[in-house]
């Protein structure tokens, strides 16, 4: 690995799927982060049970406030999207005219 250089080519970084698709490839951000809401979601889902089982209330509301993180970034992210396709929706008509 030359210093400061990824190995992994162009087309792996950047591989895309549909524009309709939430996807952009293997090592896209959009996919990472959504895939991180979820995550973050089925892990609070699982400290929340382990919290109620062990009736630990400190694990239970852990559980809660990653499942509301998991939430928020898939909201995020979703938003970023939308303003993003806007954003490339009217530099289109502003090229057309």
């Amino acid at each position: 690995m030359v210093e400061g250089r990824c190995r992994i080519g162009h087309a792996a970084w950047r591989r895309t799927t549909t524009r309709g698709d939430h996807t952009r490839g293997r090592l896209g951000h959009t996919r990472g982060t959504m895939m991180g809401g979820k995550i973050d979601q089925m892990k609070g889902r699982i400290k929340e049970a382990v919290g109620v089982l062990t009736d630990d209330d400190s694990l239970k509301n852990e559980g809660k406030l990653d499942q509301v993180v998991g939430e928020v970034k898939e909201t995020a992210e979703r938003v970023a999207e939308k303003v993003k396709e806007t954003v490339a929706k009217a530099a289109e008509k502003v090229k057309d005219a």
